[in-house]
Protein backbone atom coordinates (compact mmCIF):
# COMPACT_ATOMS: atom_id res chain seq x y z
CA UNK A 1 0.00 0.00 0.00
CA UNK A 2 2.89 1.98 0.44
CA UNK A 3 6.14 1.50 -0.73
CA UNK A 4 8.93 1.66 2.46
CA UNK A 5 12.29 0.14 3.34
CA UNK A 6 12.26 -3.21 5.23
CA UNK A 7 9.36 -5.46 5.78
CA UNK A 8 6.64 -5.00 3.03
CA UNK A 9 3.09 -3.96 4.66
CA UNK A 10 0.82 -7.00 3.64
CA UNK A 11 2.03 -10.68 3.11
CA UNK A 12 -0.28 -12.86 1.55
CA UNK A 13 -0.12 -15.62 -1.04
CA UNK A 14 -1.67 -15.64 -4.41
CA UNK A 15 -4.39 -18.06 -3.87
CA UNK A 16 -5.29 -15.65 -0.84
CA UNK A 17 -4.54 -12.52 -3.05
CA UNK A 18 -7.18 -14.18 -5.90
CA UNK A 19 -9.86 -14.87 -2.65
CA UNK A 20 -9.65 -11.10 -1.59
CA UNK A 21 -9.29 -9.35 -5.02
CA UNK A 22 -12.53 -11.80 -6.21
CA UNK A 23 -14.47 -10.79 -3.04
CA UNK A 24 -15.16 -14.08 -1.77
CA UNK A 25 -13.67 -13.53 2.14
CA UNK A 26 -12.86 -10.29 3.20
CA UNK A 27 -9.66 -8.54 4.23
CA UNK A 28 -10.83 -8.80 8.45
CA UNK A 29 -11.26 -12.56 7.99
CA UNK A 30 -8.42 -13.57 5.99
CA UNK A 31 -6.47 -12.07 8.84
CA UNK A 32 -8.12 -13.46 11.49
CA UNK A 33 -7.31 -16.85 10.25
CA UNK A 34 -3.62 -15.85 9.11
CA UNK A 35 -4.02 -15.50 6.06
CA UNK A 36 -3.15 -12.07 5.58
CA UNK A 37 -0.08 -11.22 7.55
CA UNK A 38 -0.33 -6.97 8.39
CA UNK A 39 -1.25 -4.74 10.67
CA UNK A 40 -4.84 -3.64 11.81
CA UNK A 41 -4.30 -0.21 9.98
CA UNK A 42 -3.52 -1.97 6.63
CA UNK A 43 -6.42 -4.19 7.02
CA UNK A 44 -8.90 -1.41 7.44
CA UNK A 45 -7.05 -0.07 4.29
CA UNK A 46 -7.82 -2.97 2.32
CA UNK A 47 -11.63 -3.33 4.12
CA UNK A 48 -12.28 0.33 2.23
CA UNK A 49 -10.66 -0.14 -1.22
CA UNK A 50 -11.93 -3.49 -1.73
CA UNK A 51 -16.10 -3.20 -2.90
CA UNK A 52 -18.77 -5.35 -0.95
CA UNK A 53 -20.01 -7.40 -4.00
CA UNK A 54 -21.61 -10.67 -4.08
CA UNK A 55 -19.13 -13.10 -5.51
CA UNK A 56 -20.55 -15.12 -8.41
Amino acid sequence: LRHSEGQPDVTVTIQTLTTLLLGYKRPSYLAAIGRLSCNEQTVEILENLIERETPY
